[in-house]
């Protein structure tokens, strides 16, 4: 039988699974908590304690020795993204590895956001309405995401800088009553919905989909609950009206929780409460499967892994083109240099020897390349490279933002230095990155007017040389100038010499 152990450390508790594999689906054997105020004191120092951290060990250790009794010696532990705000975080992790001999993965800001929303894609049918506009709200430790999705396709999502635990640490420096925290969040937050709604103009949001930490204070108040539940306005009332009615800490001695997370649930849930006035959104569902079980089931089922990757991706490529389209991205220069990339990279694939996932870099970089025109003609690719790395892009993490906003710097001039970006990646990397890049500069410069003349291409590889045959009845002048340029660099890349054709016979004309 095969088992899996699912450790998540948190700044209030540490919590494991242990999973046995079925069939069809898993199955959670046994669940076990500690509450751990981990954070205590983190405002003022940014460390976690010798004594907090000695005390984490004793609990993962009592932990490790439980899942073995179970038979498995696969344990994975992670911890909530806040962990990456701590200066000794590093140190941490080696004490619980030196303690425990067990490595735990700190997963990066967005990397953990990853996981997150493969939660929303299991459940998808069940989170969003599919013909009409859908809110799916993720409120973390330190930010809160608001994607919005139209008709079943993401049309705008926004990472704002604020979230449970980072609220928390300033309501309760000012020690706010729960009264005075629903005041402050009101106005808090709004400042924040103001652009977004003028954005989504006239579009009507139906339902809110609450995702990531949120529902742990549901769960405590309705106990076990299915994966996803529904959830009215009045129940969302009733929960924040008796948090107001107790202090943070009658309410957490009520139900069994720590203090600090009875305030972060008050402030997620006050937060919740804000958006679905603001919007006027009546119907809302609350997804509680955890990031654990997840794991779990992808150890369990690597082709279904898989498969949630591939439509993650699709929500990725929908992001990037509607962050293009809020910088007024010419839309279709863009397609047309998307597809003769691909086409480029199909054609040398037994060439270039790289993996896919660099044309999907590729991909996103060809919505966002030109983005910077918005802020200044001068110098553009910086600010596409700004607006990319800076950017929330559903389903992206740090690395591969950090691959596609080179791309997006380097992709204009031919004098740029590339030493400051090409050090932070391996030596693979590098090669890959600017083999990527000389697609892409080759696809552009053939769409130079930004017109689309190419009206049919053809590339094949014949010896030495890349030949890419262009139909066309327009003048090609300002294209061809530009390939020729191009054309040098390729060949110091690929070893190749790519050749254009201009092909009028296909109009009945001659050459």
């Amino acid at each position: 039988m095969k088992y899996i152990s699912v450790i998540e450390i948190s700044p209030s508790f540490v919590e494991m699974i242990v999973c046995q594999q079925g069939t069809a689906n898993y199955e959670v054997v046994e669940r076990v908590r500690e509450e751990i105020n981990i954070f205590k004191g983190y405002q003022k120092t940014g460390k976690v304690s010798f004594e907090k951290s000695k005390k984490l060990c004793e609990i993962l250790k009592g932990m490790k020795s439980l899942s073995e009794g179970y038979g498995t010696y696969r344990i994975q532990i992670v911890t909530t993204s806040s962990f990456n705000q701590l200066t000794n975080a590093l140190f941490l992790l080696d004490q619980i590895r030196i303690h425990t001999g067990i490595v735990v993965e700190m997963p990066r800001l967005l990397e953990k956001k990853k996981l997150l929303f493969k939660k929303f894609l299991k459940y998808r049918e069940e989170l969003i309405s599919q013909r009409k506009t859908s809110l799916l709200l993720n409120i973390g430790s330190s930010t809160t995401d608001l994607v919005f999705l139209h008709n079943g396709k993401l049309i705008k999502n926004q990472m704002i800088s604020t979230g449970g635990y980072k609220v928390a640490e300033f309501i309760s420096e000012e020690e706010l009553s729960p009264t005075e925290t629903l005041t402050f969040m009101r106005d808090y937050i709004y400042n924040y919905l103001i652009e977004i709604r003028r954005e989504l103009g006239r579009k009507k949001v139906v339902r809110l989909s609450l995702i990531g930490e949120a529902g742990e204070i549901l769960l405590r108040k309705y106990g076990e609950t299915p994966p996803v539940r529904s959830l009215t306005r009045e129940q969302l009332r009733d929960i924040v009206e008796e948090m107001e009615k107790l202090s943070f800490k009658n309410f957490a001695s009520k139900y069994g929780i720590s203090e600090l997370l009875a305030l972060k649930g008050f402030i997620e849930l006050a937060m919740v409460e804000v958006i679905i006035d603001e919007f006027s959104i009546e119907d809302m569902t609350v997804l509680t499967y955890d990031n654990k079980e997840l794991i779990a089931y992808e150890y369990f089922y690597p082709v279904r892994k898989q498969e949630m990757e591939e439509e993650m991706w699709e929500l990725s490529v929908q992001a990037a083109r509607a962050l293009g389209e809020k910088y007024y991205f010419h839309l279709g220069h863009s397609e047309f240099t998307l597809n003769l990339s691909k086409k480029l990279f199909d054609t040398l694939r037994g060439v270039h020897k790289i993996p896919r996932r660099i044309y999907r870099y590729l991909e996103i970089a060809t919505y966002l390349h030109d983005t910077g025109k918005y802020i200044n003609f001068r110098e553009h690719n910086k600010h596409s490279e700004y607006i990319t790395k800076n950017s929330f892009l559903f389903g992206l993490g740090e690395d591969e933002l950090e691959f596609i906003s080179f791309l997006c710097y380097a992709h204009s001039g031919d004098g740029i230095d590339y030493s400051r970006y090409l050090d932070r990646f391996s030596s693979k990397e590098r090669i890959y990155i600017l083999k990527a890049l000389r697609i892409l500069k080759v696809a552009a410069a053939l769409d130079r007017s930004k017109r689309q003349k190419a009206e049919k291409v053809e590339i094949s590889l014949e010896g030495e040389f890349v030949n890419i045959e262009i139909y066309t009845r327009n003048d090609f002048l300002i294209e061809e100038l530009f390939f020729n340029k191009q054309a040098v660099f390729f060949k110091e890349v690929f070893g190749l010499t790519p050749k254009l054709h201009i092909n009028r016979r296909y109009y009945g004309e001659s050459i």
